[in-house]
């Protein structure tokens, strides 16, 4: 049988043995937290420059295409990332029970101030995706105008280098003058009755 004395020292082996794992659960946790955050930190760096770019001039269609297919390309990094993110909150609420106060609030600062940059990157890649994604949809409306105009003037090109420019007399010349005048009128009113003129001010 056990004596009292020898179940008090394995109940205290024991205690120190959890503690021991424990300490050491934590100090892995906190290696992997902080792998986490530097990764985490670098992208952030990278995506603020990227983040602030001037958006580029609307009417520019390849430049606005090939960024906002880079901010497309940003969001399904914060979808990935995200997981990390929520990793690195769920292990500190887990070890800052086995951790000193004072490196407690250290670590409680860092994490609140990767939560706030984090959250700064989702407002910024969400607004640079709606300007940039409402710069092209207009920039495209103008482009299919601009194409629309041009068949609307094929025709019109034809029909004036098949006419015929002979004049007979000052009679004939504004005969045809006004012919082609109400013609092209016509033509004008009925184009703007489908379209607005471009324009990439909007």
């Amino acid at each position: 049988m056990f004596t009292m004395s020898l179940l008090l020292l394995l109940i205290k082996f024991g205690e120190q043995l959890f503690h021991n794992v424990s300490l050491k659960l934590s100090v892995t946790c906190l290696c992997f937290v902080q792998s986490l955050r530097d990764g985490l930190r670098t992208w952030m760096t990278e995506m603020d420059i990227f983040l602030h770019t001037e958006d580029p001039t609307k009417g520019d269609l390849p430049t606005l295409q090939a960024q906002l297919a880079e901010n497309i390309g940003v969001q399904n990094d914060i979808q990935t990332l995200q997981k990390n993110m929520d990793q690195i909150n769920h292990l500190y609420r887990a070890v800052t029970v086995n951790i000193e106060p004072k490196f407690g609030s250290k670590l409680s600062e860092e994490v609140e101030e990767l939560n706030t940059n984090w959250n700064k990157v989702l407002i910024l890649a969400e607004q640079q995706h709606d300007r940039l994604k409402g710069s092209l949809d207009s920039t495209e409306e103008v482009y299919r105008k601009i194409r629309k105009i041009i068949t609307w003037l094929e025709p019109i090109k034809e029909e004036i280098s098949n006419k015929d420019y002979s004049v007979e007399s000052l009679n004939d010349l504004q005969v045809k003058t006004k012919k082609f005048r109400v013609s092209t009128d016509v033509k004008i009113v009925n184009m703007n009755k489908t379209n607005e003129m471009p324009s990439f001010s909007s």
